[in-house]
């Protein structure tokens, strides 16, 4: 996806990373040759790709209540968990043992943690920029409907075969050390706020 909107954006307008709702993958892709049906099978659901621009403060709001499973606006149950390209790196500390729901530790977007002042530019789904799965609690308006996810895939595939497939820590499970330092952050900003 990222790849694809990259190559297809003019000098300077880019998108940071791409995110998708893992639920929208429905079934893996066996190693060896990929043909069409299993990307139709993993990406059943023909949803189109869309740009969208999000500040750091709401994308940051979005990614606590993903890997929180509860929307921070609205108090509504998140129904699916994440997917990211590369551009972005999340760092999440599990839920504990005392009610401590899971609690987002940290984002980086390129070499830079998020900036909540700033704007960041999304590929993502129409289903996910509409509202789907709570992800964000107000839909973007106004979206301009790329191509299908499956015939991104189709593409991609035939243009880096063999794909190489790795797991790189975009998303990462951090100590409970790194957590509670996260959650007294949180707690302080809060009380300044007030």
């Amino acid at each position: 996806m990222l790849a694809y909107r990259v190559n297809g954006s003019a000098p300077g307008t880019a998108p940071d990373f791409a995110l998708i709702n893992a639920g929208g993958i429905r079934a893996t892709i066996d190693e060896g040759p990929i043909t069409r049906g299993e990307v139709l099978t993993a990406f059943p659901f023909g949803n189109a790709l869309v740009d969208v621009a999000v500040s750091g403060e709401r994308l940051w709001a979005a990614l606590q209540g993903i890997i929180a499973k509860v929307n921070v606006d609205n108090g509504k149950a998140v129904t699916s968990f994440l997917q990211v390209s590369s551009g972005v790196r999340i760092e999440y500390g599990p839920a504990t043992a005392n009610g401590t729901s899971n609690v987002l530790v940290s984002v980086t977007i390129g070499d830079k943690p998020l900036d909540k002042a700033a704007e960041y530019k999304i590929v993502t789904l129409d289903f996910i920029a509409g509202g789907g799965d709570n992800f964000f609690s107000t839909p973007f308006e106004n979206l301009v409907l790329l191509d299908t996810l499956d015939e991104v895939v189709v593409r991609h595939v035939g243009a880096t075969s063999p794909v190489d497939i790795a797991l790189d820590g975009r998303l990462k499970a951090v100590s409970s050390c790194k957590v509670g330092r996260a959650v007294r952050m949180a707690k302080t900003r809060r009380a300044r706020s007030t």
